[in-house]
């Protein structure tokens, strides 16, 4: 991952964005549910987990989860937000320090986008989960994509560094991993989750 775009002035605002916009927080969360169907208890690794929303989200439906991110700037917010109980380490997605089936849910949320060989990611991604991916992808092909990118031109970003996926784009980098039994994707924002390919955020499960 490129750890300069995350560096300590990012980490230190980020979990400030999911508050101002909590209606689109929603939104995802709602399809994150909807696709994964967890179980109580499941294990689950959040890959790029950035400052811990999601991870505190997650333990809060009673799951059991850790985080890694690749950003020693992000882990360091993400300890301070979180319980102590829950594990967060400084790792490279792309080698995962994890046994093979170590997770039953593994979870990369807007973490593609910022990799320079998503395929790897992807791969090792699958490797230590037992069931199920979740893949959580800004769509270049909905009304936001393309503000946001407008928007990289004119002031600085994160979305300046990011590579915006469309549908099908996220489904032929499945493909290429080739270790999967089923895929289901859907999409929201500003819609509800529907089986929409213009949707701002494009939610894709995984099924091993």
């Amino acid at each position: 991952m490129k750890v300069n775009v995350f560096d300590e002035r990012i980490a230190k605002d980020y979990n400030r964005w999911y508050v101002e916009n909590y209606k689109i927080d929603k939104l995802e969360k709602d399809l994150i549910l909807k696709l994964i169907k967890p179980n109580y208890g499941d294990t689950l690794l959040d890959i790029g987990c950035g400052c811990g929303w999601h991870i505190k989200w997650f333990k809060d439906l009673g799951l059991k989860p850790q985080g890694i991110d690749v950003s020693s700037y992000m882990v360091e917010e993400a300890k301070r937000f979180l319980s102590k109980e829950i594990e967060i380490k400084v790792m490279d997605a792309k080698s995962l320090e994890f046994s093979d089936s170590s997770f039953d849910i593994v979870t990369l949320i807007t973490v593609l986008e910022f990799v320079d060989d998503p395929l790897l990611v992807l791969k090792e991604a699958i490797r230590v989960s037992k069931r199920k991916i979740f893949l959580g992808i800004l769509n270049k092909h909905s009304w936001l994509g393309l503000k946001r990118r407008i928007e990289a031109f004119f002031k600085e970003s994160i979305y300046r560094y990011a590579r915006f996926y469309s549908v099908g784009e996220v489904l032929n980098l499945i493909e290429l991993a080739d270790k999967y039994s089923q895929v289901k994707w859907e999409t929201v924002i500003p819609w509800p989750p529907s089986k929409n390919y213009f949707g701002g955020f494009i939610g894709v499960l995984v099924n091993l």
